[in-house]
């Protein structure tokens, strides 16, 4: 049976403003259509007057209670859910927009080894822990994250869901070309990771255009020119022809854009085309040695494949 989710809290509009609006909060305490400018449905209409003694006592406990709010959400949420600024990263990993637009019930952060604090939308940690099952990595470091980080992520979780909280992404707005490029590349690392080979959105993103049209180049001779593996291999690694883009026309391109997402598509058939797991393994191999050759990050992680 499905659980309902928690009520919109704002007020209906501005013309209804006595009356609270009826959707479904799917972002945090507020529905898609009021979450970019909330105005909150006030709890009591009723107007009390007080003493200034009694409002002095009022401001004390409302400092006392910011004060206990920000110890309780350090604990739960982590070091940066409330001081973003410590964060070594300022954008969020899934929707690419600034870690500020989080909505501060779903931020979570956490310090690695090297005592560096990470910022994310609890919502993007759990399809990550979705995808690859009990284990998750740190997706900017490639670092494993311990057991007590991955207590306190479930722990937040089951708390956000008995809290009647949605943790689906609702997009309110369509997701630019960059979000959706950087989406599509994080999917691909994440693919990388769960067979054993640890990459990073950044190794691919930061390659310039030369480097790309190299990359493509290196793809097409290791099996088209000068094949690494015989037809029948290849055919059980991706079953169908890599390239989609044609050799003829990539040098006189200039946008960055076709070319990545060519090469994308080209990791994609190499690592999840097979039905068994050691082509898949075999796929990635390949498709590690030829970015390498453009990118020095991954020869200093995996030295072998210089052999």
């Amino acid at each position: 049976m499905a659980t309902s989710l928690r009520k919109c809290a704002n007020i209906k509009s501005k013309k209804h403003c006595d009356q609270k609006c009826t959707s479904d909060a799917t972002n945090g305490d507020f529905c898609m259509r009021h979450f970019s400018h909330p105005t909150r449905f006030p709890k009591s209409n009723s107007i009390t007057t007080f003493t200034p003694k009694i409002i002095n006592k009022l401001i004390k406990i409302q400092r006392s209670f910011r004060f206990r709010n920000g110890i309780r959400r350090f604990t739960l949420q982590g070091p940066s859910t409330s001081y973003i600024s410590l964060s070594q990263n300022d954008k969020e990993i899934s929707s690419f927009d600034s870690i500020e637009k989080i909505p501060i019930v779903y931020r979570f952060s956490f310090a690695d080894m090297n005592k560096h604090i990470w910022t994310f939308d609890i919502r993007s940690l759990c399809v990550l822990l979705e995808k690859s099952g009990q284990e998750l990595l740190n997706p900017y470091t490639r670092e494993r994250l311990g057991q007590p980080i991955f207590e306190k992520i479930m722990k937040r979780l089951q708390s956000l869901r008995n809290k009647k909280y949605c943790l689906l992404f609702l997009q309110s707005q369509e997701m630019s070309s960059e979000q959706l490029l950087h989406q599509r590349v994080v999917d691909i690392c994440l693919k990388f990771d769960i067979l054993g080979y640890y990459s990073s959105p950044e190794w691919f993103e930061n390659l310039g255009l030369q480097d790309l049209k190299s990359l493509y180049f290196k793809l097409y001779s290791m099996f088209v020119e000068n094949p690494v593996v015989n037809e029948i291999t290849l055919q059980r690694i991706c079953g169908e022809y890599l390239f989609g883009l044609r050799i003829s026309t990539l040098q006189a391109r200039r946008e960055k854009k076709t070319i990545q997402y060519a090469i994308l598509d080209i990791f994609e058939k190499l690592i999840n085309s097979s039905s068994e797991k050691e082509y898949r393994s075999l796929g990635a191999v390949y498709a590690l040695k030829a970015w390498a050759s453009v990118q020095e990050s991954i020869l200093l992680n995996y030295e072998w494949l210089a052999l």
